[in-house]
């Protein structure tokens, strides 16, 4: 129960830095304004390969292992982000490693949304390096070439023109404890709720449950 309750811990740390990025918040506010028009689909991906690494605590289960659970959470956490609402099923799929304690070493998954819309996705820790994210609409597409980590430039694409966003390269940790200093010391209002920050837990939750048994899972 312990070490569960300490990766729910760092979940809810590693999969929120990224949304302190102002190019979120302005992403967001551009699709609420209908430059892209409605959005019809998100696509998420970030792997990296850590397999020949030694007493890696992300290859221990019982201490909420897995590719899922440690960057998983990144794309799921971005979707619900965007589309400011809670997915409603998920189905996903894994690579579960017997030499890496049996954790999932890689996943894909599909997390359905309201109105036909889905994040697709694919985490993995034994994989090529990506970290990406695309959000596509009826009228023009998102591109995030470094989603997670890296360069916080995007690119905007309507009616075959491309535009790249440049944004600040400021580190995510440090905005994210600023915004947390704000709230101790000056009383500023949480940016993320205390019921958002548990619904995250359930969709990821869900996710590696539904890799677990090769089933949809109702949320």
């Amino acid at each position: 129960m312990v070490a569960a309750c300490a990766k729910a811990g760092v979940i809810l740390v590693e999969a929120y830095k990224h949304r302190h990025q102002p190019r979120l918040v302005d992403i967001k506010s551009r699709i609420e304004n209908g430059e892209i028009g409605d959005i019809r689909g998100i696509h998420g991906v970030f792997t990296f390969d850590s397999s020949q690494s030694q007493n890696n605590i992300r290859f221990t289960k019982e201490w909420g292992g897995g590719s899922i659970y440690d960057i998983g959470c990144y794309p799921i956490s971005t979707a619900r982000f965007i589309l400011d609402e809670e997915p409603s099923a998920v189905t996903a799929h894994a690579f579960f490693s017997p030499e890496h304690g049996n954790v999932d070493m890689m996943a894909s998954g599909l997390m359905e949304f309201s109105n036909g819309v889905a994040l697709t996705f694919d985490c993995a820790m034994w994989a090529a390096g990506r970290n990406e994210l695309e959000i596509l609409g009826s009228r023009g597409r998102f591109i995030l070439n470094h989603a997670f980590l890296g360069d916080q430039s995007y690119t905007i694409v309507k009616n075959g023109v491309s535009e790249t966003i440049p944004d600040e390269n400021i580190n995510q940790y440090k905005l994210q404890a600023d915004d947390f200093a704000d709230c101790v010391l000056d009383g500023k209002p949480l940016k993320f709720s205390y019921s958002n920050l548990i619904n995250g837990i359930k969709a990821v939750k869900a996710t590696l449950v539904s890799a677990e048994k090769q089933e949809r899972i109702i949320l």
